[in-house]
């Protein structure tokens, strides 16, 4: 991602500006919370071949989903920076091994993960993006596991503009900040379709690809 995002994982003061902005919410659930279907949490760890991420934490948190893309069915999808060394992905029930991965070239942030095993979670559907509507509410999710439990956060708001960038397809702006650990998240709209993949927050912008990015890869080879 260009150096003028800031990645969604780096904002410590992103749910400050969440407070303040009325096109947005934030929703916290607990252990007791319902599972959202087809989201899932990513813990990655990394060592100092990472590259710009060798000065971060070695070990980050992301998001992803389940998403059904045409030509490929139920598929994991989430932010290509959010890959590392090794990735545990989880839900509420158990983790899920990956043996593979498929990456977006150049300045489009979205990767697929390859499961080892068959996904038995309902795959959320997909929604062109070029039919959103000024104004609609759109929402991302924040997955993590803090003491062995699994907390889950809502991120909603506006749809703003398609914001252009040279050499790839216009973001998603959404007029909300993501916090950090949402990277990778589905966005989704009212009816529960995928429109588009969180990977990044602008001041108090939230930046999300469009979901097309990640139904073009899938046939891309795949890497371990």
């Amino acid at each position: 991602m260009s150096s003028r995002y800031r990645l969604a994982w780096g904002i410590g003061a992103s749910l400050l500006l969440l407070a303040s902005t009325a096109s947005s919410d934030l929703v916290k659930g607990g252990t007791s919370a319902p599972s959202m279907p087809g989201t899932l949490g990513v813990t990655i760890a990394r060592d100092a071949s990472d590259g710009a991420f060798a000065k971060r934490k070695s070990e980050a948190s992301c998001t992803a989903g389940i998403v059904d893309l045409a030509d490929a069915g139920p598929s994991i999808v989430t932010a290509k920076h959010c890959l590392g060394r090794s990735l545990v992905v989880f839900d509420d029930e158990d983790e899920v091994a990956i043996e593979g991965h498929r990456e977006a070239e150049g300045e489009i942030d979205v990767a697929l993960l390859q499961a080892e095993a068959s996904l038995h979670t309902a795959a959320l559907p997909t929604r062109a993006s070029s039919s959103l509507r000024r104004g609609e509410r759109l929402c991302g999710y924040r997955i993590e596991k803090k003491d062995g439990h699994v907390v889950r956060q809502r991120i909603c708001g506006r749809f703003l503009r398609f914001a252009t960038r040279d050499g790839a397809p216009p973001l998603l702006l959404v007029g909300t900040p993501f916090p950090r650990g949402a990277s990778g998240s589905p966005l989704l709209d009212e009816e529960g379709h995928v429109v588009g993949v969180v990977v990044a927050t602008q001041d108090a912008w939230g930046l999300a690809e469009p979901i097309e990015a990640a139904a073009s890869l899938t046939h891309t080879p795949s890497r371990p």
